[in-house]
């Protein structure tokens, strides 16, 4: 966000700020699960990604309302699965009595 403006750091701030807000409302692991991502891959979006988002959404004028946001994060998570940045959640690996014998 280095060439941005007071103003326009101010506004990205605030679309970044809302998306983590919704976020936090539904919680990490809950946004993961609807994603399909590993809980990580939010918590990195969060640092990383969402940031730098918020900036280009401000840059193209875009105004946030709650169904256009619901887009723009599905569409990110959709990016970022492409570009292997995201992890798919993997099966739970489940204990079964008869996996492991040991006889001493």
């Amino acid at each position: 966000m280095d060439n941005l403006t007071t103003r326009n750091k101010n506004s990205a701030r605030n679309i970044e700020s809302w998306i983590l807000d919704r976020i936090a409302i539904l919680g990490t692991t809950r946004v993961a699960e609807h994603m399909g991502v590993n809980k990580s891959s939010v918590s990195q979006w969060k640092q990383h990604y969402i940031p730098r988002m918020a900036a280009l959404l401000e840059f193209i004028g875009y105004a946030i309302t709650d169904d256009d946001i619901s887009r723009v994060v599905v569409g990110l998570a959709d990016l970022l699965e492409e570009r292997g940045l995201g992890k798919k959640k993997r099966p739970a690996v489940t204990e079964r009595l008869d996996q492991i014998t040991m006889d001493f």
